[in-house]
């Protein structure tokens, strides 16, 4: 499962990068690689569930990194900091600093 822990990462530094260049700042440099191995904290009860990887509820974008915990953790900690919280994404009359666009794909109107 080192191909989720590695989506993880790289989902988490294109949303740093995405934010840094939509607020027109520089994009950050990348820290020195650092020679480890990836931590194999496969969560056990993740399944086949019609995601390209195994998670441990049905498939959906919010839900792909759920077959190891800390990348789960660590994905919806930035979206939450950055954009909303899971439990807000419901409330679609919630302003924060930053609107939600109006789309017919997650039936915001």
């Amino acid at each position: 499962m080192q191909y989720v822990e590695i989506i993880g990462l790289v989902s988490r530094l294109s949303a740093i990068d995405l934010i840094d260049f939509g607020i027109g700042s520089d994009q950050r440099p990348l820290p020195d690689p650092v020679a480890c191995e990836p931590t194999g904290n496969f969560d056990s009860a993740a399944q086949p569930n019609g995601a390209v990887v195994p998670t441990t509820v049905p498939s959906g974008a919010s839900v792909a990194l759920t077959g190891i915990r800390a990348e789960n953790a660590a994905l919806h900690e930035i979206h939450e900091a950055s954009i909303i919280s899971n439990t807000q994404i419901p409330e679609f009359g919630l302003t924060k600093d930053l609107i939600r666009p109006r789309c017919s794909y997650c039936r915001c109107r």
